[in-house]
């Protein structure tokens, strides 16, 4: 649904999306903030008309503004099994060990807790209950097959040229 909204002016500038070379925006930001200030509004075209974000979008801008990543939610129907963790804890040991170069390396590798899987995020805690974290499915059977990772590489700064993509459904180490 597109709707018009007030033109731009010295406190309103409207983007359509995030451009990928940041530098215009950059500029629009620090002359807001060397003037009287402003908005940059994101989402809106120069003439005023309003672009629709996808819904997974806005999800994702809204979790970003409370600073909550989706990996630290906790994964609604799924329950935290005591025996499920311990696995998890050995699985990410040996994959740290195996990724080691050197016996020095090896000697330095720790080994993973379920209170250092709460500390980092892939499980958290309702109340006196740990559950377990989408972070925590990714890691493990990951039983929400829309669950995934994409990782990409890209040749120099501006992410135009793709070197490698790829697409991990989990559990990402394998």
């Amino acid at each position: 649904m597109k709707r018009r909204i007030r033109g731009e002016n010295k406190n309103i500038e409207y983007k359509r999306e995030i451009p990928a070379r940041h530098e215009k925006l950059l500029k629009d930001i620090i002359a807001f903030a060397n003037t009287s200030g402003g908005q940059v509004v994101i989402g809106v075209e120069y003439n005023g008309i309003s672009v629709s974000a996808s819904e997974r979008k806005r999800k994702e801008l809204e979790l970003e503004g409370q600073r909550i990543s989706y990996d630290t939610m906790m994964e609604i129907g799924r329950d935290f099994e005591v025996k499920s963790a311990e696995q998890l804890c050995k699985n990410m040991y040996q994959e740290a060990v195996k990724n080691c170069k050197t016996e020095e390396q090896r000697a330095a590798v720790k080994n993973m807790t379920i209170q250092k899987l709460e500390n980092i995020g892939i499980l958290r805690r309702e109340g006196k209950e740990l559950c377990p974290t989408h972070a925590y499915s990714l890691l493990t059977d990951n039983p929400n097959r829309n669950a995934i990772i994409q990782c990409a590489r890209f040749k120099g700064e501006d992410r135009r040229i793709f070197l490698d993509k790829r697409e991990m459904d989990g559990p990402i180490y394998r």
